[in-house]
């Protein structure tokens, strides 16, 4: 018996061959457009396991993660991202295959997305150059419809603000800086000297930058040479958190992608990402720069049609003074408004 109404789509994140990190965001933004422009009210995302509980064995970190670290992500990443699309309704999680299989059954073809998706021949969405794909398709066919569509929640932008009322962070002159330091491909971590340098010389121009450190540190608030530094512990435990003071933020800046990487898809966020050009992931080291635009979706130099000039990358060494000079040209070419909060 089909549901009724049919005013949602069914969107499948097939986690047997789909990265349990933060490459969902692209498939959540890709799910919203589909929804709109198939004219759906609502999206429903269901997650699922292969048979026997088994994850994708791909990537360094698909190996270098434990199942229940994977099942920590899933809570704790997967989740909170589907619920900062603005149609989300709901999802399901399926680690018994046959269950999900079950649902999917009981739903027509067009309500599941990606389109031709089955459960016996699995397909998914989660790579930044598919996000661009399907958004010029709907340009050009002169549909209304983006990624940059995330919604920070009005229960975490209030904490964020009190966190920075709480420690004298004006949010009108916050500047964000996100940094990796994973153990897992050490040597695509930030230099943390540079971008301290960097934040010290700001400080003196009248910004008041905060970091976001990786979340193994905020567990313990090990604030490590960042000690003398504002850090935002909150944002790295709490995604929801994360988003609301990306939200509040006149500048956000990142070395590597990640979590920081919903300011692309975050509505007024002026952002600034650093390549790691002088680190190149693993999974496309073999293809140089040419891997980078591949897993980005567009050339080097160029910005998302949908996002705009204020959100860029950033293709060159992450020194203090590279940082420096481009921030001071950013901030100029895009002045920042003073928020009424």
């Amino acid at each position: 018996m089909y549901r009724t109404p049919n005013n949602t789509m069914y969107c499948v994140y097939d986690l047997a061959i789909a990265p349990i990190t933060f490459d969902f965001m692209h498939f959540a933004v890709i799910s919203e457009m589909a929804r709109a422009a198939n004219n759906y009210q609502y999206v429903h995302f269901i997650f699922t396991l292969d048979a026997d509980r088994r994850w994708r064995m791909h990537t360094p970190k698909d190996k270098a993660l434990s199942v229940e670290d994977k099942m920590y992500r899933l809570r704790n990443i997967i989740q909170p991202i589907a619920e900062m699309i603005p149609s989300y309704a709901g999802h399901s999680i399926y680690l018994d295959r046959i269950e999900a299989a079950k649902e999917l059954a009981a739903l027509i073809p067009q309500m599941i997305f990606p389109p031709q998706y089955h459960i016996n021949n699995p397909s998914s969405m989660f790579m930044l150059s598919q996000v661009t794909d399907v958004y010029l398709q709907c340009k050009n066919k002169e549909l209304d419809v983006t990624p940059d569509c995330l919604v920070p929640s009005a229960v975490g932008k209030d904490k964020a603000f009190q966190w920075c009322k709480t420690n004298d962070v004006d949010v009108n002159k916050l500047v964000t800086i996100t940094v990796r330091q994973w153990d897992v491909e050490p040597d695509r971590n930030t230099n943390i000297e540079s971008w301290k340098r960097f934040a010290k010389n700001i400080q003196k121009d009248g910004w008041q930058p905060v970091f976001l450190v990786d979340t193994d540190q905020a567990m313990i608030h090990d604030a490590g040479s960042l000690k003398d530094m504002k850090i935002y512990w909150p944002g790295p435990i709490n995604l929801e958190l994360r988003l609301a003071l990306y939200d509040l933020a006149a500048y956000n800046l990142s070395h590597n992608g990640g979590p920081a990487a919903l300011n692309f898809f975050l509505p007024g966020s002026k952002y600034l990402q650093y390549v790691p050009i002088d680190s190149i992931p693993k999974v496309v080291e073999n293809e140089g720069e040419a891997g980078i635009e591949r897993l980005l979706g567009i050339k080097k130099g160029e910005t998302y049609d949908f996002a705009g000039e204020s959100k860029q990358y950033v293709w060159e060494k992450a020194t203090a003074t590279n940082i420096y000079k481009k921030f001071n040209e950013f901030i100029a070419q895009f002045p920042h408004e003073d928020q009424d909060i």
